[in-house]
């Protein structure tokens, strides 16, 4: 195996650029800690440069009308059929699990809905090459700041506050623009054989199912450079 000295020197002599997909959902708890923990991977191995991320739609719930949502406390009780107490127990390690990556998350706040024009306006951003930092507002606003994004008006609010073109985003989300993408990418996931999100695909090549340990995320990456480089 190279020394992480010689596979970044062999990487930067080859030129070949990585390409990672990332399929999240904006309501998924883990895929928030799991953009955090690929980032300081990315970091540790001084790669956050040389990487091309490329967000993927997966909806958690495809079947909730889009003009409604609700606790999502209330939808976990009803889905897993637990009790409050049971919920928030249920909660607890995902909420250390953000402490672990710098968030402080409030989930006894969140709402659960349809995501379908959350990640729409984020491949619409995505093609004019600001997804990624719409998604991680998204993310801070839901899990963090305690913020709807389940209408239009909210979701314009943000692209807003990243000086995007919000007329232009209201366009997009008065059409169906982006619906099938949504569908497709959530197929491909299927695919790749995941089941849920996140997930990690490294040049179509090497895959992280879940958020997992910063050492899993390295030993991938390390691996997709060797490849690239062999």
């Amino acid at each position: 195996m190279l020394s992480p000295d010689r596979w970044r020197q062999a990487y930067d002599d080859d030129m070949s650029e990585i390409n990672i997909e990332v399929w999240s959902d904006v309501v998924c708890p883990w895929c928030y800690i799991g953009h955090r923990r690929l980032h300081r991977a990315l970091k540790n191995l001084g790669l956050e440069s040389k990487v091309t991320i490329t967000h993927r739609a997966f909806q958690l719930q495809p079947d909730f009308p889009v003009d409604r949502f609700i606790p999502t406390s209330e939808h976990l009780a009803t889905k897993y059929k637990l009790g409050p107490d049971q919920v928030v127990e249920m909660q607890k390690q995902v909420l250390e699990a953000a402490e672990t990556e710098g968030l402080t998350y409030h989930l006894e706040h969140t709402l659960s809905g349809n995501t379908v024009d959350a990640h729409r306006v984020i491949l619409w951003a995505q093609d004019q090459g600001h997804g990624l930092e719409l998604l991680m507002r998204l993310f801070d606003a839901y899990f963090v700041q305690q913020e709807n994004f389940f209408t239009h008006e909210n979701l314009l609010q943000f692209v807003g506050e990243l000086e995007l073109d919000v007329d232009a985003a209201r366009a997009m989300l008065d059409s169906d623009e982006y619906e099938d993408q949504v569908i497709d990418e959530g197929r491909m996931a299927g695919q790749f054989g995941a089941s849920g999100v996140p997930f990690f695909v490294i040049n179509r090549k090497f895959g992280i199912s879940g958020a997992q340990p910063i050492e899993v995320f390295e030993g991938s990456l390390t691996r997709a450079l060797e490849d690239a480089h062999n």
